[in-house]
C-alpha cells in the first residue's frame, strides 16, 4: 500500500518537474520573442521615428499585411503610413508585394517584417556608434583640454597657450581637464554596445538557422509529394497496363471461340 502511494507521488511530482521545465521554455522563447521586438523598435525608431514603433507593433510576426489596415491600425493617414513605410523598406527593414483586386482592378500594397535584415540594419548601426566612441576615445586620450573654473569655456591645449592659460572671457587662470571619469564612461558604452553586437550575432545566427530548418523542410515536404506523385502515376500505369492485358486476352479469347465454332459449324456441313 505505502509503495503504491510513494509510485503515485513521484509519479505527480514527475509530471510537476515536467510541466515546470515546459513553462521555463515557453518563458524563455517569450523573453527571447520580446527581445526581438525590442531590437525592431529600436531600428524603427532610428530610420522612422516614434511612428515607426506603431507600424512594427502591426506587421510584427504577420505576413503580408495591407497597407490600408497599417493605417487603420496605427490611425496614421494612407500618406503618412507610406512614407513610414517607403524609410523602413529603404533599409530593406521590411518586405513589400503588390496585389491587383480583381473586382475594381487596383493594385495594393502588402508589407511583412524582415527580420534577418532588421538585425543587420541594427548590427550595422551599433557598429557605428561603435565607431564614434572609439574615436572619442582616443581623441580624449590624446588631446589635452583646458577649461575655466567659472565654466566659461573649454579649449584644447594649443587654443589656450595662445591665451597664455587665462580665460578670454572673464580672465580666471584655466584648468587642465581631468578626462579620466570621461573615458572611463566611454569605455563602459564601448562595452555595453559591444555586447549588443555579440547578442545580436548571436539572434541572427538562431534566426538563420531557424529559417534554413524552414527551406529544409519545406523541400523535404515538395520531395515527398513528388515521390507520392509519382508512385500514385506508376499504380495508375500498372493498372491501365493490367486492364489493357486482361481487355486483350478477352478478345484473343473471343477470336479462338469464334474461329472454333466456324470450324466447328463448317465440319457439320
Amino acid at each position: 500500500m505505502g509503495l503504491k502511494i510513494e509510485a503515485k507521488m513521484a509519479e505527480k511530482e514527475g509530471k510537476a518537474g515536467k510541466k515546470k521545465a515546459e513553462g521555463k521554455a515557453r518563458r524563455r522563447e517569450k523573453g527571447k520573442e520580446n527581445g526581438l521586438k525590442k531590437i525592431m523598435y529600436e531600428i524603427a525608431d532610428y530610420l522612422a521615428g516614434e511612428e515607426g514603433k506603431k507600424i512594427i507593433d502591426v506587421i510584427y510576426g504577420k505576413k503580408a499585411v495591407s497597407e490600408f489596415l497599417i493605417a487603420k491600425k496605427t490611425d496614421f493617414t494612407v500618406h503618412q503610413t507610406r512614407n513610414l513605410l517607403y524609410k523602413l523598406a529603404s533599409r530593406n527593414v521590411v518586405n513589400s508585394i503588390r496585389k491587383k483586386a480583381k473586382k475594381r482592378g487596383w493594385f495594393t500594397t502588402y508589407y511583412s517584417l524582415d527580420i534577418i535584415k532588421g538585425l543587420e540594419e541594427y548590427k550595422k548601426l551599433n557598429l557605428k556608434k561603435l565607431q564614434e566612441i572609439e574615436g572619442e576615445i582616443k581623441s580624449k586620450q590624446t588631446t589635452n583640454l583646458y577649461s575655466c573654473p567659472n565654466g566659461c569655456i573649454t579649449m584644447k591645449e594649443e587654443k589656450a597657450l595662445l591665451h597664455e592659460f587665462f580665460c578670454p572671457d572673464c580672465g580666471e587662470l584655466m584648468q587642465p581637464l581631468n578626462m579620466e571619469n570621461e573615458i572611463k564612461k566611454l569605455n563602459a558604452e564601448r562595452e555595453r554596445i559591444l555586447r549588443d553586437i555579440k547578442r545580436i550575432e548571436e539572434i541572427l545566427t538562431l534566426q538563420k538557422e531557424r529559417i534554413e530548418k524552414k527551406r529544409v523542410k519545406k523541400m523535404e515536404k515538395e520531395r515527398a509529394e513528388k515521390r507520392k506523385e509519382r508512385k500514385e502515376r506508376r499504380e495508375k500505369e500498372k493498372k491501365k497496363e493490367k486492364r489493357g492485358k486482361i481487355k486483350g486476352g478477352r478478345k484473343i479469347e473471343r477470336k479462338i471461340t469464334k474461329a472454333a465454332k466456324t470450324k466447328e459449324a463448317g465440319g457439320k456441313g
